[in-house]
């Protein structure tokens, strides 16, 4: 019975040795998949600050200046900031 013992003992251990290797290995990659996803966030968060100052309003702001000049509506003025002289909107 001892021989029988001693192999069910190894096969715990190395049972217990895989999960635990699994388990590390999980918390690995759930820690860079959740860096990749605040870096994401990040740089769209970035990416949609650089947009706004290169327009120099929001792109729907945009979208109804365009097309109230498209329909022909030339009557009344864009306002546009001092800051905002050299942005798509001006």
């Amino acid at each position: 019975m001892r021989p029988i013992s001693e192999l069910y003992q190894l096969m715990d251990a190395r049972a217990l040795h895989t999960v635990q290797t699994a388990e590390s290995d999980a918390t690995l990659l759930r820690t860079v998949f959740v860096a990749f996803g605040v870096a994401l966030v990040f740089m769209l968060w970035r990416s949609y600050q650089a947009l706004r100052a290169t327009l120099g309003c929001s792109v729907d702001e945009l979208h109804a200046n365009i097309t109230r000049l498209g329909s022909g509506d030339f009557s009344s003025a864009i306002p546009i900031d001092k800051a905002k002289e050299h942005r798509v909107v001006a």
